[in-house]
């Protein structure tokens, strides 16, 4: 009884048959909805099925196997992948230390007490929070080496909670906050904050005075700015930020509002 054995054909797929069956794995990044590329958070159903946060707002079931959709069930893996810009391939410890500088890395939005789970790239911040969370914006004036504006915050009647501006120098933007709170020390306060738009160590380029006064008192914080990476939270609990109590800020008030003074240097010039 004779045996046949079978062939194998071992020839190498020539690099155009490979290129031919090769998965273009960006297209996995595409929202199915939109279609446009997925930004972190990125949104999955329970089978997997990636969505984009805008269109998952709109959605109550999943566009490929319409199972319902689970409030912020995020594909950890996906976004661990996703480079945004970055064409660097580097090993995992050098990965970790460029990420740190990397400017193609993801900001969350930065606006506070909105709950807002918005992440995208540092040039797509201010848009978003112009379009999403109305905050104006407005160009400082420039004294010699200084870049200067006026802040103004109602404090009659004032329920006020966050209230924010964006202010501009030149081809830079600094994010400026005044909060109005009473958890941390049980009593109403005003806190203002100054951050930057970009990395903490560009952020460190630059000196910024904030203050507020009347005829009788004058209240500054000089510092330099914190970067929008950096939790609002954490900067009001560590005190890295001007700090008034309710009192004080009725009592210089002119007209009913605070006005904040914004002064910033720019160190590279001279």
């Amino acid at each position: 009884m004779s045996s046949k054995k079978k062939s194998v054909n071992l020839e190498v797929p020539s690099k155009a048959k490979r290129k031919a069956k090769a998965v273009d794995l960006t297209e996995l990044y595409k929202c199915p909805v939109c279609f446009e590329y997925v930004l972190t958070p990125i949104q999955q159903c329970t089978n997997g099925h990636i969505v984009c946060f805008t269109c998952k707002l709109s959605l109550e079931i999943c566009p490929i196997c319409r199972v319902m959709l689970l409030d912020n069930v995020r594909n950890l893996l996906m976004e661990k992948n996703k480079s945004n810009g970055c064409g660097l391939k580097l090993k995992v410890p050098e990965r970790t230390e460029h990420e740190a500088l990397c400017p193609f890395q993801m900001y969350r939005c930065p606006f506070p007490g909105a709950n807002c789970w918005w992440s995208g790239i540092l040039d797509k911040v201010l848009p978003h929070l112009q379009e999403e969370h109305e905050v104006e914006s407005f160009e400082a004036e420039k004294h010699a080496r200084n870049y200067n504006c006026t802040i103004k915050v109602p404090t009659e009647g004032c329920t006020l909670t966050h209230f924010v501006k964006a202010v501009t120098v030149e081809d830079h933007a600094f994010f400026v906050s005044i909060s109005k709170r009473d958890e941390m020390v049980g009593r109403p306060r005003f806190y203002a904050t100054v951050q930057f738009f970009g990395l903490a160590e560009d952020a460190k380029k630059f000196w910024c005075r904030l203050t507020t006064k009347s005829k009788q008192r004058v209240l500054t914080f000089k510092s330099a700015p914190r970067s929008i990476q950096d939790d609002l939270k954490d900067l009001i609990a560590k005190q890295e930020c001007l700090i008034i109590e309710l009192d004080i800020a009725n009592s210089i008030a002119e007209e009913g509002n605070l006005v904040f003074n914004l002064s910033i240097t720019d160190k590279s010039q001279k």
